[in-house]
């Protein structure tokens, strides 16, 4: 995807930030490639500290809505939470933010593009390999009556976050 192709579906303008948490909801979910520059010239005209807040949100709403009440998920997407916030709430140079870039386009494929979930259709025995954005999806249509699946996130699991540098007194305020 091109910076401007980007822009387009973000509805943004060069100098535009992210503001909005479906904004941040559209980068993190988009099911193509982004290129890490792109999402740090966003990043240039967003408020980090409200970022962090935003990131704490979004996570929020996906962690409640886990197929399964996935515990092992669970942690891992909250270690991932607590991980993008810090970075946020810390970014102070080019060097942060182009960490904190890197590591959103890091997640958003693993989130939305990589297939490394497996779902089972209960009633016909159907395995599929999808996102965990794309499992999520068939969780949430399944509790307004659409057919019933099993998840299984094991390959999703692997997702290393000890390379992550937080500064957990600057996230207890």
């Amino acid at each position: 995807m091109t910076k401007e192709e980007l822009f387009n579906h973000l509805k943004f303008e060069d100098g535009d930030g992210i503001e909005y948490i479906d904004e941040l909801q559209d980068i993190l979910g988009m099911d193509e490639e982004l290129d890490p520059r792109f999402v740090y010239d966003i990043l240039l005209n967003t408020d980090m500290e409200y970022l962090s807040e935003l990131i704490e949100n979004y996570f929020e709403e996906l962690t409640d809505n886990i197929p399964n009440n996935n515990g092992e998920l669970y942690e891992l997407m909250s270690a991932q939470a607590l991980a993008l916030k810090g970075l946020a709430y810390s970014c102070e140079d080019e060097a942060q933010a182009i960490k904190l870039a890197t590591e959103l386009v890091r997640f958003q494929s693993w989130y939305a593009i990589e297939k490394n979930t497996t779902v089972v259709s209960q009633d016909i025995g159907e395995e599929k390999l999808v996102s965990v954005r794309e499992a999520f999806t068939l969780y949430a249509l399944e509790k307004l009556g659409g057919e019933e699946y099993r998840y299984y996130f094991d390959n999703a699991l692997y997702y290393p976050i000890d390379d992550y540098a937080i500064s957990l007194s600057e996230l207890v305020n």
